[in-house]
């Protein structure tokens, strides 16, 4: 009886680790960023400059993948910063674009992600949000109204460990209080 029972629990889900960008929220597309940062930088970009730059963001920057950026603001700046600049003429323009990222508007609630959500309080799981950042992303959830669905936050520059590292779901897992069986993960990247 002992094994079967060990085997049964390990089939019940109890917690759900979800990731943040790209699955819960949604950044600005690149025509959006591209707008906002020129009016915040002040710069007028001609319809022509402005079209390519947000392709340039949407094809480009999302994709870059830099291990270790994300364990802290400053590598993530020294990271990113650079790649922007690369893009655009003015570093006004680029600090602007790098900024926004950090900012409330920059981000939107995904169409599905409060249902997600529902359902899980409804089946009574612990939602873990863990995810790639170099700020605390706490707030935008407090914004949405989601702040008390979320029982726990792994954030690589807190934990010291990024997806897909071992270390980062292992602290998901305790702060879910489960067995790793008992969770599923749910995100947009097969690597991250």
């Amino acid at each position: 009886g002992h094994r079967r029972s060990a085997m049964r629990q390990g089939n019940v889900q109890r917690a759900i680790l979800v990731d943040f960008a790209g699955t819960l929220f949604l950044p600005l597309d690149g025509t959006q960023w591209a707008m906002a940062a020129s009016d915040t930088a002040r710069v007028d970009l001609t319809a022509h400059e402005s079209t390519d730059l947000a392709a340039l963001l949407d094809s480009r920057f999302h994709h870059v993948r830099d291990p270790g950026r994300d364990l802290s603001p400053a590598a993530h700046r020294q990271s990113m910063l650079p790649v922007l600049e690369s893009l655009v003429a003015g570093k006004a323009l680029a600090r602007s674009l790098y900024d926004l990222q950090f900012k409330a508007e920059f981000w939107h609630l995904r169409n599905g992600a409060r249902d997600l959500l529902r359902g899980a309080r409804k089946r009574g799981l612990r939602v873990i949000v863990v995810s790639n950042v170099p700020w605390d992303i706490r707030p935008l959830f407090t914004q949405a109204g989601l702040r008390d669905q979320i029982h726990g936050f792994a954030l690589s520059f807190e934990v010291g460990s990024e997806k897909p590292d071992k270390l980062i779901f292992e602290h998901a897992i305790d702060l879910a209080g489960c067995a790793p069986s008992e969770a599923v993960l749910v995100g947009d990247d097969p690597v991250t």
